[in-house]
């Protein structure tokens, strides 16, 4: 009786081992993978995106840009259409407040998460 005992105790302890390794080797692999995927996708870098942030309040158009190299009035003026455009909105009726590149430095995941809310 005793001899079983131990050895159903001596499987278990073997078994749980084996399963904390694999775990632990499954952790190893999922922080080493973003940088794995980072090299990847670094070679091919996507073009900045605009970060607009709007409030509708018709008696100003404020424009502002972040870069160092601002933005010529045209691109400015083809922004704020495009975002009235996608509103609904005359582009009279929109106050932007700031137009900032996003980094290149961001996700998939976190791109597709931005792309999705503005779907929405």
């Amino acid at each position: 009786m005793t001899s079983s005992l131990l050895d159903s105790l001596q499987l278990t302890i073997v078994a749980m081992g084996i399963v904390f390794v694999a775990l632990y080797a499954l952790s190893l692999l999922m922080s080493a993978l973003p940088n794995v995927v980072g090299r990847e996708k670094k070679a091919a870098t996507p073009k900045p995106q605009a970060q607009v942030v709007t409030t509708p309040q018709p008696e100003s158009v404020q424009l502002a840009s972040d870069d160092s190299n601002a933005d010529s009035v045209e691109t400015i003026a083809v922004i704020a259409s495009a975002i009235a455009a996608y509103l609904g909105q005359a582009p009279e009726g929109l106050n932007i407040i700031a137009i900032r590149r996003i980094g290149s430095g961001l996700s998939p995941w976190a791109l597709s998460v931005r792309r999705e809310s503005v779907q929405n």
